[in-house]
């Protein structure tokens, strides 16, 4: 007798192989069954008749690490067949715990309640995870920046010998509670201050633990890019790691065209016995997606307020003419300036080719020209691409949703294809079911509860870039298989019952950027280790989510 079989299901069983039909068995965590099994008893019995079976996907970047302590649902993730996440990322981790609250407030970008009001060390929190029960797997990496700023505080500057030290006993206490890995955030205080040396010389300790080694590069930009990705490669070829390229893509202008040679270049390392992957963003933007923030100076746009009250500031700010003045002339010099640094490829737009209209009125004159650039628009109205969107703003108000897209479709197509690949959102858990909740309040992107569906919807469906089974492998066996979850990604009998079900012709995304907290429609069950988290378009209320630590040393 078995607990749950889903019989008449559409297998894609993670490992890029055609699908199949069949049935799948769970008892307690575990599948125990796939093929025919009409045979068996089974406590409760779902037809998956016309429906799609797979892992569970896993998300290869995310960061909900702080947030899943405010949210142990994780709802934004379940919600769209998340069952795992790869979490504390670009340098940034819950532990060590920091002597007070402004350092985390810079490394984590929190305004939150801090954690020494949770947790007291990387043990405690762990056993807070356990305790209280989260919704989705977790694989935490211990992060550069919170290791360094434990001991040299936000100090961009190389360490001493004896802060090497105390760094690398804290990677170790990390190491031996069964953390799987290290994350670096090179372009963020305080590891922009650290030599190659001290990279290093953690990368090896946690080496000699059989870590993986996750970083977000010094740079990203066409002319530093390069460089970054061969730092990164000699850090996991001296200390004998695996690596994981974070949230890399074909951006900029400095890359258009260079999709392939990107995935050439990953090629080109792994050809020289570096075992590396990238992740990738499903969603054409990196940084700033929201144009205003993009747009408009720092004294007049606020991310973190919402954007009714940003708009209502902005319109004054257009209609008063000093002000108004500023404003151009602020816009002038993003054009003019330089994009070849991190901040320029990811923090600024580059001209009005880069700002595309995504939403506003129904009954607005420029509903028509919904998903084209507003370079595009302004030489279709005869305008300049500023007096165009200072027009757009006074218009449509609350209703505009103008987003920042700095890739093009040749280059994402090349770069989705690769087989050195997977999908990993940037985001943390929202709770969807509480808005005004902690994490809910900040300038969120429809991939918080979309980007796995983006995936299937477009990238698989509209654009037939992928086929079914080779998204579903990069969202789960390609991962699982190189961050080494030995026992899931797949389909199979012995592998966790991490599984998430769906209906292919009903999954539709329905995030948008004014509206993005929203559940995606098709997903019909997410099982976490064998417990039913998500069914029927809800949240269950059963957590069965784990840390995935190592054994002891």
């Amino acid at each position: 007798m078995v607990d749950v079989l889903i019989k008449n299901a559409f297998v894609v069983d993670g490992s890029g192989r055609p699908g199949f039909r069949a049935d799948v068995a769970i008892k307690g965590d575990t599948i125990t069954g796939v093929g025919d099994l009409r045979h068996l008893g089974a406590k409760r019995t779902i037809d998956a008749e016309g429906l799609v079976l797979s892992p569970g996907f896993i998300d290869a970047h995310a960061h909900s690490d702080f947030a899943i302590i405010h949210n142990p649902p994780s709802h934004s993730q379940v919600a769209q067949g998340v069952t795992t996440e790869v979490s504390c990322n670009c340098g940034k981790s819950p532990f060590p715990v920091l002597p007070n609250p402004l350092p985390l407030k810079n490394i984590a970008d929190t305004v939150w309640t801090t954690p020494k009001d949770y947790w007291k060390s990387a043990a405690h929190y762990f056993e807070l995870l356990k305790t209280q029960g989260i919704g989705i797997n977790t694989f935490p990496l211990v992060g550069h920046n919170s290791v360094r700023a434990k001991v040299l505080g936000m100090d961009n500057r190389p360490c001493t010998d004896d802060e090497l030290r105390r760094m690398k006993e804290l990677v170790v206490e990390a190491m031996e509670l069964g953390v799987p890995g290290f994350s670096s955030g090179l372009t963020y205080t305080p590891g922009m201050g650290a030599t190659n040396e001290e990279i290093v010389a953690l990368a090896q300790v946690v080496s000699e633990y059989g870590g993986i080694y996750t970083t977000h590069m010094s740079n990203y930009s066409g002319a530093g890019i390069e460089k970054a990705m061969d730092f990164a490669v000699e850090t996991a070829w001296k200390s004998g790691m695996r690596l994981q390229f974070s949230h890399v893509a074909p951006h900029g202008e400095e890359l258009y065209g260079k999709g392939q040679w990107l995935s050439d270049l990953i090629g080109g390392y792994r050809a020289r016995g570096v075992d590396c992957y990238a992740d990738v963003p499903s969603y054409p933007t990196i940084g700033v997606w929201w144009g205003p923030r993009a747009i408009f100076p720092g004294w007049l746009y606020n991310w973190k307020k919402p954007w009714p009250q940003q708009i209502r500031e902005i319109q004054d700010a257009i209609r008063d003419p000093e002000q108004n003045a500023r404003i151009r002339e602020h816009i002038a010099k993003v054009i003019a300036g330089d994009k070849t640094s991190f901040l320029g490829q990811f923090f600024t737009f580059h001209n009005w080719d880069s700002i595309f209209l995504f939403e506003c009125r129904p009954d607005s004159p420029y509903h028509k020209y919904v998903g084209q650039s507003v370079q595009q628009i302004a030489d279709a109205e005869c305008m300049d691409g500023t007096d165009l969107y200072f027009d757009l703003c006074l218009r449509e108000g609350e209703a505009l949703s103008t987003v920042n897209i700095l890739e093009k479709e040749e280059d994402r197509k090349a770069f989705f294809q690769s087989p050195w690949t997977m999908f990993g959102s940037d985001i943390y858990a929202i709770d969807a079911e509480h808005p005004d909740a902690c994490f809910s309040r900040f300038q969120i992107h429809p991939r918080n509860f979309g980007h796995a569906i983006y995936v299937i919807e477009t990238i698989v469906q509209k654009n037939r870039w992928l086929t079914l089974e080779q998204a579903i492998h990069k969202m789960s066996g390609l991962t699982a298989s190189h961050f080494n979850m030995h026992d899931r990604g797949f389909i199979r009998s012995g592998y966790k019952a991490d599984i998430t079900v769906f209906s292919l012709e009903n999954l539709h995304e329905r995030a948008t950027f004014l509206h993005p907290i929203a559940y995606p429609t098709g997903i019909e069950h997410v099982f976490v280790n064998g417990v039913e988290t998500f069914a029927n378009g809800r949240m269950t209320g059963d957590l069965g989510g784990v840390a995935l630590l190592n054994k002891p040393h």
